[in-house]
């Protein structure tokens, strides 16, 4: 008869919580429903809201979520660390939305001054001419 070791790692309830809110940012962003969640975690549907609440660890479903290619981050999801390569790749396009919005901003602020500057003037006009009556 074979004797297994099992070790179980103990982790505090904090852990557990923000590791299924992690693990619900990371669902949300699939597009999948729970169903589907379900499926590809190996967990039976009921199941899927004691996950996301930390009520049970989502490091029980790192297996199935690794075997099933669901493209989930495990380090991210475990620790909540983003590898660095990663982080840089996101900050990148953070910054190439930002300086497009802003390029947009810069474009609409000047499509509204062209309209406004006109008026402007002409009221600075009718004023000085009403002061020199």
């Amino acid at each position: 008869m074979s004797s297994k070791k099992i070790t179980k790692i103990v982790v505090s309830q904090k852990e557990q919580i923000e590791r299924g809110s992690r693990l619900r940012l990371w669902w949300e962003s699939t597009g999948w429903t729970k169903s589907k969640f379900a499926e590809v975690a190996g967990i039976h549907p009921q199941h899927v809201n004691n996950y996301f609440s930390g009520k049970l660890d989502p490091i029980n479903l790192v297996e199935s979520l690794m075997n099933n290619n669901s493209g989930i981050d495990i380090v991210w999801l475990v620790d909540g660390k983003v590898p660095k390569q990663v982080e840089d790749e996101s900050t990148k396009l953070k910054i190439a939305k930002l300086e497009k919005e802003l390029a947009e901003l810069r474009n609409e602020n000047n499509v509204l001054r062209s309209y406004i500057a006109p008026s402007i003037l002409s009221l600075v006009a009718e004023k000085k001419m009403k002061i020199r009556k």
